[in-house]
């Protein structure tokens, strides 16, 4: 579904979430965040779940290895203080 449709009123409203960020995105927005990023498992559908076509423009372009994960699970590691510090000046 297109952005547009998620901030409808009424659905922005209902309780309902899907997250349009891809599993990439997540990891680059943790890494960016100071986080090593290491993904722990994946879990993928065998084939993509919707037609390329009947996805929105914003997706159409991913990867099948993007659109085919349903669900992974990334363990986030943030530098210590003394770690962060070696090297510093």
């Amino acid at each position: 579904f297109s952005h547009r449709f998620w901030e409808w009123r009424v659905v922005s409203r209902s309780g309902f979430y899907t997250n349009r960020l891809s599993a990439s995105q997540i990891c680059q927005i943790a890494e960016a965040a100071g986080f090593t990023v290491s993904t722990t498992h994946i879990l993928r559908w065998a084939a993509l779940p919707t037609p390329r076509a009947a996805l929105d423009r914003e997706f159409q372009a991913r990867s099948d290895a993007e659109l085919t994960i349903a669900g992974f699970t990334l363990l986030l590691k943030k530098p210590r203080r003394d770690q962060a510090a070696v090297g510093a000046p």
